[in-house]
């Protein structure tokens, strides 16, 4: 395996050139490719656009089955240079227990897709899900580990107009098909 070096900073990119360890179109530090082709990627890109629109601070309203909605608020802000966009979230009581959450969300022009990572102040698991744009959404999927097993969910980030986005979650089940758990509601 051969790791590349992106750019003067030194920054490791991972795994390149071996057979499937990144599309083809999309690996850099291999030898002959254009630096300035290999910077471009590390720069933000037109994708970032749909994550722009989610900066602010927001009211939140959760709602999942089997449970009383409750409310907080969440901020999203740009770091690392508008790389990537981070989200705090605070739901002071969330059913007898204060929930603070932490996101990063961004568009992984190696990759080719959405990534986004949250933790919670309940929890010591990282959630990692990968996405694709549809329109004005953005679908996350990724695996989420629980008592009663692994998961497959999927999160519909979905921008509804300048003061409202959703985030509908969504489990498969046996069969397949997509049930919906709940939902985030952000207005401003």
């Amino acid at each position: 395996m051969v790791w590349g070096v992106l750019g003067t900073g030194g920054m490791l990119v991972g795994p390149v050139g071996c057979a499937g360890s990144q599309p083809a179109a999309h690996r850099v530090g291999v030898a002959g490719e254009d630096r300035a082709g290999a910077r471009s990627l590390g720069e933000p890109g037109p994708e970032h656009a749909l994550l722009a629109r989610l900066v602010g601070d927001w009211a939140v309203e959760m709602d999942f089955e089997g449970r009383e909605p409750v409310r907080g608020t969440a901020t999203n802000a740009w770091t690392l240079d508008g790389r990537f966009l981070e989200t705090g979230l605070h739901i002071p009581d969330y059913h007898g227990r204060e929930l603070r959450g932490r996101g990063i969300s961004g568009y992984d022009r190696v990759r080719g897709a959405f990534v986004n990572v949250w933790m919670n102040s309940l929890s010591t698991q990282i959630t990692v899900r990968t996405g694709m744009a549809e329109g004005d959404a953005i679908v996350y999927e990724g695996t989420s580990y629980r008592r009663d097993g692994t998961h497959t969910s999927r999160v519909v980030m979905r921008v509804e107009g300048e003061d409202r986005y959703t985030e509908t979650v969504f489990d498969r089940g046996e069969d397949g098909s997509w049930a919906r758990r709940g939902r985030v509601t952000f207005t401003r």
